[in-house]
């Protein structure tokens, strides 16, 4: 990282030894894949602690959400250049969000409800909540900023993370795209729960004949709902070109937003 102003905290042995004994097992299995000169060098335990519980946190909160409320999510795709280069899109889809007994079993589904223009294509969701999450944990360093941040009212501290080596194999989107992003975390100082993510690629993802993506910038918010903290908006910038399925030499390509906003309410009332 560079031109980060980065506040270290050390320790003696024996009250980080105690403090880890503390902490979630995952930070335990992280530590031992993490070569103890490079963690020494790059990595902050305090801010991969602070990190994990708030992840913990947002993602218990997720699971209770998915049982007692219902999501509403709009999904707004707007074009940023509609010339020649790149195909006009925009359309608006929304969805309701809930759990379901399908077959005697509970599933998660997303309900779309509306869409604009009426006969558009629904827009793909491949976002996982819980595994990005996941793989922020496996795939990213921390460090704790001197600096911090107020977003309404509440004290944040900014955690800034970036690509770790040695990275896991690439399987689906979000594993390219955390190999790639850096940015910072912002974290409420007290109460220690996620209220904002920032993020951009540091480098292009290119899979051959498939697609390539030259720009993704996103801004995730969260707020409490009912004492849970759940998404409020997620707002990113893309730049991207792929070829359809059973097409050899035809390239679409988008330059686009996509901001999603998303409502709670009782589960009944869906």
């Amino acid at each position: 990282m560079q031109n980060c102003d980065i506040l270290f905290a050390v320790v003696p042995y024996n009250t980080w030894e105690a403090s880890v004994k503390k902490t979630p097992w995952i930070l335990a299995f992280l530590s031992l894949l993490i070569p103890l000169e490079t963690m020494a060098q790059t990595q902050d335990i305090h801010a991969l602690r602070v990190v994990t519980q708030a992840f913990d946190k947002a993602k218990s909160d997720n699971k209770i959400r998915r049982d007692t409320m219902i999501a509403q999510k709009v999904h707004r795709i707007e074009n940023l250049r509609g010339n020649d280069e790149f195909v006009s899109v925009e359309k608006v889809a929304v969805y309701k969000a809930y759990t379901k007994v399908i077959k005697g079993k509970t599933e998660y589904v997303e309900e779309l409800v509306d869409i604009w223009p009426a006969k558009a294509d629904p827009p793909s969701n491949p976002l996982d909540f819980e595994r990005l999450l996941d793989e922020f944990l496996i795939r990213s360093y921390f460090l704790i900023s001197s600096e911090t941040e107020v977003i309404d009212g509440r004290t944040c501290v900014r955690v800034h993370f970036w690509p770790r080596e040695n990275l896991p194999p690439e399987i689906e989107d979000v594993d390219r795209i955390l190999n790639r992003a850096l940015g910072i975390l912002y974290i409420d100082e007290r109460t220690y729960t996620i209220r904002r993510i920032n993020g951009y690629l540091e480098e292009a993802i290119n899979v051959p004949f498939f697609y390539n993506m030259e720009r993704l910038d996103f801004n995730i918010e969260f707020s409490n709902q009912s004492g849970l903290v759940l998404i409020r908006s997620i707002h990113a910038v893309t730049k991207y070109q792929y070829r359809p399925p059973r097409t050899l030499f035809r390239t679409i390509k988008r330059f686009q937003t996509h901001k999603f906003w998303y409502d709670y309410g009782n589960v009944q009332n869906r």
